[in-house]
């Protein structure tokens, strides 16, 4: 009997093993990524974003003041409903929302976007923006 449970039990743990997601496929270079966004629950992602505005507060790279934070959650999921945008860093779908929100260009997205694909793409990169005691190459 406890042979037979143990099995039942095996058996239905295995399935579940099987279907954990690969962590590594969660983050491009070290950055968090699309793929990592979209496998958070919906209220994690306005966490995610709280969090990071609040650990960016005292950077250069601060949260956007023009939008509400759910409103920046609704922006990313749409960059994220491209596939070929699933690979890039949620800082850059971040960015992205907020430049188009200000009213930037179309030039000005196209080269956040062409600064991210590069990024993803280049060896041998580790960051997509230089450190505040880095020399940009």
């Amino acid at each position: 009997m406890k042979c037979a449970l143990l099995l039942v039990v095996l058996s239905l743990a295995i399935p579940c093993q099987a279907q954990k997601p690969n962590i590594e496929d969660h983050f491009t270079k070290g950055t968090l990524n699309g793929r990592f966004w979209n496998s958070l629950p919906e209220d994690s992602r306005l966490w995610f974003i709280l969090g990071y505005c609040e650990g960016t507060s005292q950077f250069w790279l601060a949260c956007p003041t023009e939008v509400e934070n759910g409103e920046l959650v609704k922006g990313i999921d749409r960059f994220y409903q491209e596939p070929e945008n699933l690979r890039l860093p949620v800082i850059t779908a971040m960015a992205v929302f907020t430049q188009k929100v200000r009213g930037a260009s179309p030039t000005l997205i196209e080269s956040l976007m062409k600064a991210a694909r590069d990024f993803a793409d280049k060896p041998g990169e580790t960051h997509l923006f230089p450190r505040a005691n880095e020399p940009a190459k």
